[in-house]
């Protein structure tokens, strides 16, 4: 039997459940598009982060300081420069071929830092980028600058540009095209790490009963941390830094959050300075005496022990 007013109850109720169906499909749909908005901010992210520490540890894996040798009016120039006025040059005695005094290339590897930023570094190295169908030279000179982007003030975009020609002159003409590896900076700066080899001092005993001392001519490493290259206090010690530590800000493609991220790149395998004589590990036989290469005599093999029963080789 109906009831007056059974039809708008049950509409009513069909109407209060349908809306809250409609509510939830709505928060969930909302969180699901600021998920796939900040999912895809993190992997542009990450690839722009990705793709700055490949290029440069590529480039820095290959880092040298070219020596080369200059010509009789170059050394004469050099040579005047040092004399000075009123003093007899010294006569040297004539070099043979093969002889000639080698020096590193001026302006092989710079680093200009402004206040937040970086503004010019540049450095020798033998891993250019690939190209398929021509040849290039393995020593190219590749230099990294900042430039602001358009639409941005707060922006930058990170420049490379590689040069064939490793002349220092080269740089200001851009004669090149650059291109831009990455977009969305908001600060890069660089501190180059140098590792120095320097004889230790003796120490003063710290007890009663006195402190080991340190040996004379004991040598030991100290790091010295710089932010412009070549450095004044680094100039008579070494050509090269150590390390490259990078600290790079980057925006998010919505212009509104920043994430720091800071990279120790290594530049090259720093060998020891000092020559130590090899010696042999231990439970190995010492290198054979004789003259270098020259392998000594073969020696006649002994025949092997016949085993007793019950033991094993």
């Amino acid at each position: 039997m109906m009831v007056p007013g059974q039809i708008l109850i049950e509409v009513l109720v069909a109407l209060a459940i349908s809306s809250m169906l409609s509510l939830i499909l709505f928060t969930t749909s909302s969180q699901i598009s600021s998920g796939v908005a900040s999912t895809f901010a993190r992997i542009v992210r990450n690839d722009r982060f990705m793709l700055f520490y490949r290029q440069w540890d590529r480039d820095l894996a290959g880092a040298f300081i070219p020596l080369i040798a200059k010509t009789k009016e170059e050394e004469k120039k050099t040579e005047e420069k040092k004399t000075p006025a009123g003093e007899e040059k010294k006569e040297e005695a004539p070099t043979k071929p093969g002889q000639q005094k080698l020096e590193p290339l001026e302006k092989s590897f710079v680093l200009q830092s402004a206040e937040k930023n970086l503004k010019l570094f540049t450095f020798i190295t033998t891993n250019p980028l690939p190209t398929f169908g021509a040849t290039k030279p393995r020593m190219v000179r590749v230099v990294y600058t900042l430039e602001p982007e358009p639409r941005r003030k707060d922006a930058y975009r990170l420049l490379r540009q590689e040069l064939e020609n490793i002349d220092p002159a080269e740089i200001e003409k851009k004669s090149t095209k650059s291109f831009a590896i990455i977009d969305g900076v908001k600060e890069l700066t660089l501190e180059l790490v140098a590792i120095v080899r320097e004889k230790a001092q003796e120490a003063k005993p710290t007890t009663a009963e006195g402190a080991q001392k340190e040996k004379e001519g004991e040598v030991q490493e100290k790091e010295i941390t710089v932010k412009e290259w070549p450095a004044k206090e680094l100039a008579e010690k070494t050509l090269l830094p150590s390390y490259v530590i990078a600290r790079l800000v980057l925006w998010d493609p919505t212009y509104k959050r920043d994430t720091t991220v800071t990279y120790r790149i290594p530049l090259f395998v720093r060998a020891d300075v000092e020559k130590k004589e090899e010696q042999a590990p231990q439970g190995l036989p010492a290198k054979p005496e004789g003259k270098p290469g020259v392998t000594p005599p073969r020696t006649a093999a002994k025949p092997p022990v016949p085993l007793q029963p019950g033991v094993r080789r």
